[in-house]
């Protein structure tokens, strides 16, 4: 099942080597303080059952090369642009935030394969020209896609057989329960230049070509080991 989370995120890069400088901001939205936004309680840990309700989603990412965050557009504005402004030109060119807002779509289920099921739900929306950020979990996997594309996105579902529950704002489709695939994916790009491709063979095609000519290519790394944990 796939439901829709009424949100208006910001995305935000950070470089690795600018990490330490958002520390505090990044420590502040793992743990938020109560009065910082209701002025009670100051220094006080904010409620765990309010934080959901007014931020139903966060995540932040931490890579070999930067540190990606999706937060509220609101606690990017309180806890993030602060920190970018206080930062030398250079620096601060170097950290980016988006000024689209990001809606979320949260697939349910458990498993760790990779592979159909992310082409299943995002191969709609990239042929449908519509840019994406892929989040894994061990239980849900998510999709971010622009506020602005929230009808592009409805209508390319329906038109690859996911049909809407209007009681529960979520897709379900008709010819696949479960799910045994996760994986991840790129963080956002432009709209594409050239019409989206026509079939599903075409998208491969360019995207192949398109890692190709930006000289992209896999690199396995044998002294990575995976260490996963999960819980409900």
């Amino acid at each position: 099942m796939l439901h829709i989370k009424d949100t208006q995120l910001a995305l935000i890069h950070i470089p690795l080597h600018l990490y330490s400088s958002f520390l505090q901001p990044i420590l502040q939205l793992l743990l938020p303080i109560e009065g910082r936004t209701n002025g009670a309680s100051r220094g006080g840990v904010r409620s765990v059952k309010s934080w959901p309700y007014e931020h139903p989603f966060c995540n932040i990412s931490v890579t070999p090369i930067e540190c990606s965050i999706a937060c509220s557009r609101a606690l990017a504005r309180e806890l993030f642009v602060p920190v970018r402004n206080s930062l030398d030109a250079v620096s601060r060119n170097q950290v980016s935030i988006t000024n689209d807002d990001y809606i979320v779509m949260q697939v349910d289920g458990e498993g760790l394969d990779a592979g159909q099921r992310v082409l299943e739900l995002t191969s709609p929306l990239a042929m449908a020209g519509i840019s994406i950020f892929f989040i894994t979990t061990y239980f849900s996997d998510y999709i971010l896609v622009p506020l602005r594309c929230r009808g592009q996105v409805t209508h390319a579902l329906e038109e690859r057989g996911f049909a809407f529950e209007h009681n529960t704002s979520s897709y379900i489709n008709p010819s696949h329960h479960g799910r045994n695939h996760s994986s991840t994916s790129s963080f956002e790009a432009p709209p594409p230049g050239t019409p989206p491709p026509a079939s599903i063979s075409e998208l491969q095609t360019r995207t192949f070509a398109t890692l190709k000519r930006r000289n992209i290519v896999p690199t396995v790394n044998p002294r990575i080991r995976l260490l996963q944990c999960a819980a409900k």
